[in-house]
């Protein structure tokens, strides 16, 4: 019997080789998370020695894969086929499959598990790991995030304008009032863009890009602020006020 996404043959494992399997699994998918990805779980045979991860894509089919490729988009032409010859080279015995929701990817064996999760780890830079760490503060700051990096600068990417209001309050440390959702037309747009860039700038230490861009009635994008991008350490101090700023809330709300 053979996986649904390879064609590698199931091998019978002894309980052992079992236990050591399920081990390389879990700190595949440990490593896949602090890529800020979300492994979900594939059932296999217990006695197989292939390990399945299926990931969603996170901008559109064929995308998301810089975790094994390091780039941020595939080829349009036989993208599982550069992904297994990337793998191939690593010395990593797999088998990738993309849907429209997903790529599945099957390792062959333990050994191929664990030099997978060295590749994701080492794929993971200094300049990706700020972008991750800025992302999920954003998130938890209710913010929903546009983070990404490339080579050298963390993107921020484009705010909703209610996201831009929470992102405010939480780098001034107290609820912004001069600005209302209700009465948002575009000279308050640029104002609130304006605030938002100076606010930055104190924050992170680095001046930062901030445009107002209207909503699109053709494609139903809403109104938002495109913002710029910052060197990893900038991210980090962002990161830090942003933290500081929960904190604060946290022990607000548990004195009430």
């Amino acid at each position: 019997m053979t996986d649904q996404h390879t064609d590698v043959p199931a091998q019978p494992l002894n309980r052992e080789q079992q236990i050591a399997r399920d081990a390389a699994r879990r700190t595949l998918y440990e490593a896949l998370r602090d890529a800020g990805q979300t492994p979900l779980e594939v059932p296999g045979r217990a006695n197989n020695p292939s390990i399945t991860i299926r990931t969603a894509h996170t901008a559109g089919y064929g995308s998301g894969a810089w975790w094994l490729t390091r780039e941020e988009t595939l080829p349009a032409h036989d993208p599982e086929g550069h992904i297994q010859q990337v793998l191939q080279e690593q010395g990593i015995d797999a088998r990738a499959v993309i849907d429209e929701m997903s790529l599945w990817l099957t390792v062959a064996s333990t050994v191929d598990a664990e030099r997978l999760t060295e590749l994701v780890t080492a794929n993971i830079t200094p300049v990706r790991r700020a972008a991750l760490r800025l992302g999920e503060v954003l998130t938890r700051a209710g913010i929903t995030p546009g983070t990404a990096a490339d080579a050298a600068r963390v993107r921020i990417g484009p705010l909703e304008l209610p996201d831009t209001l929470r992102l405010l309050t939480a780098l001034h440390a107290g609820a912004v009032e001069k600005f209302s959702l209700e009465h948002m037309y575009w000279g308050e747009m640029e104002k609130l863009a304006d605030e938002l860039m100076l606010t930055l700038e104190r924050a992170a230490g680095a001046r930062v890009s901030v445009d107002a861009e209207p909503g699109c009635r053709t494609c139903s994008r809403p109104d938002q602020v495109v913002v710029g991008s910052l060197e990893t350490a900038r991210a980090h101090q962002l990161a830090d006020r942003i933290e500081q700023f929960l904190t604060a809330e946290q022990a607000q709300g548990a004195t009430r």
